[in-house]
C-alpha cells in the first residue's frame, strides 16, 4: 500500500530525531513525488540509507572538498601551494622518476 501522497507526515506535536541532535518539530503535508521518494528510501538497506541521508546532508549544506578537510590537511595544501607560487615543483619526468623508484620492486 505504501505511503499516501496528501497524508500528514509529521505534526508540531511529534518529535523528528535528527542524527546526533535534538527534536525537530515538523508540519507538512506530503506531495506525490515526496512520498514516492520516501517509499523508495524505506526500501534501502541500512547502508544505503546512511549514504543517502550523508548525501543530503552535504548537500543541504553546500560543503565542498575543501570545507571537510582536516587543519592538517588544509595546512599541507597551504604550503603545496605557496611553494608551488615560489616555483618550488618537479618536472614531469622528474616526477616519474621518483614515483618508479620508489614503488619499483627491489630484488
Amino acid at each position: 500500500m505504501g505511503i499516501q501522497p496528501g497524508a500528514h507526515f509529521f505534526s508540531y506535536d511529534q518529535p523528528v530525531m535528527a542524527f546526533n541532535s535534538r527534536p525537530l518539530f515538523v508540519n507538512s503535508i506530503m506531495t506525490k513525488t515526496q512520498a514516492e521518494i520516501l517509499e523508495l528510501f524505506q526500501k534501502l538497506a541500512l547502508e544505503e540509507r546512511q549514504e543517502v541521508v550523508e548525501l543530503l546532508y552535504e548537500q543541504v549544506n553546500h560543503r565542498d572538498f575543501y570545507d571537510r578537510m582536516s587543519l592538517a590537511a588544509r595546512q599541507q595544501l597551504q604550503q603545496a601551494i605557496a611553494q608551488a607560487d615560489q616555483g618550488q615543483t618537479l618536472t614531469p619526468e622528474v616526477l616519474r622518476a621518483s614515483i618508479a623508484k620508489r614503488f619499483s620492486p627491489r630484488a
